[in-house]
């Protein structure tokens, strides 16, 4: 959610979501080292905008500077971290698959299940650099295009049931309870059209774009040379 004297750019930045996703998705092992830094400035300025907001409310100059240094920062980090951002990247892939399938939200996270996935997939990602990051960049562009896609088509908080859920799993959950939460998502998904086609586009998406990158925009160009005449 983006603080409240922000709220205006919310379409423009959402579309922004659109094109980045869809960069991530189809051409995300070539140019990584450039997705990295944006996203290391993304995370950086995030994370210092949230900090100002926190402490100056409603300054927005103080909001803005914060975020281009925290911009900056983030995505210098990046640079001279590339390892980092490769186990980063495989680690958030994982994150990303784990909150699905456990249904965490920002009130009930599921660590338990959230943070052995981010480990293992960071350090799959550091053993099979190139299938991992372009499996990571395809199917996290793909959700950030969905992301953005559904908030423009549907309105800020089309996925607010499917949330509702996730909030009702308690820390330490029985299987009786998972197979509660499993009847209650199927409920949503077939009274709510919403989430389950932006899941089917999710899964689309990212498999076409992990395809396109595997076959075509991850290969390295091979330059032929001509043979030289006797």
């Amino acid at each position: 959610m983006l603080p409240e004297q922000f709220q205006q750019y919310t379409p423009a930045i959402m579309a922004g979501l659109v094109v980045l996703g869809l960069l991530f998705c189809f051409f995300g092992y070539r140019i990584f080292r450039v997705l990295l830094v944006f996203a290391g400035a993304i995370i950086g300025a995030g994370g210092a905008i949230a900090a100002a907001n926190h402490l100056w409310p409603q300054m927005i100059p103080a909001a803005i500077i914060a975020g281009i240094v925290g911009g900056l920062v983030g995505g210098m980090l990046m640079i001279v971290a590339y390892y980092v951002g490769v186990f980063l990247a495989g680690a958030s892939f994982a994150a990303s698959i784990a909150t699905v399938l456990t249904g965490a939200t920002s009130q009930n996270p599921q660590l338990v299940a959230i943070i052995p996935a981010a480990i293992v997939g960071g350090i799959l990602a550091l053993v099979l650099q190139k299938l991992i990051i372009i499996l990571a960049t395809s199917f996290m562009g793909s959700l950030i295009t969905v992301i953005g896609a559904s908030h423009l088509i549907w309105g800020p908080n089309p996925f607010g049931d499917l949330s509702k859920i996730g909030t009702s799993i308690p820390p330490n959950a029985t299987p009786q309870d998972l197979s509660r939460v499993g009847e209650e998502i199927g409920k949503t998904l077939s009274g709510s059209p919403h989430v389950g086609v932006a899941i089917v586009w999710w899964l689309v998406l990212g498999a076409a774009g992990a395809f396109i990158q595997h076959f075509w925009t991850a290969k390295k160009k091979h330059h032929e040379h001509p043979q030289p005449q006797p």
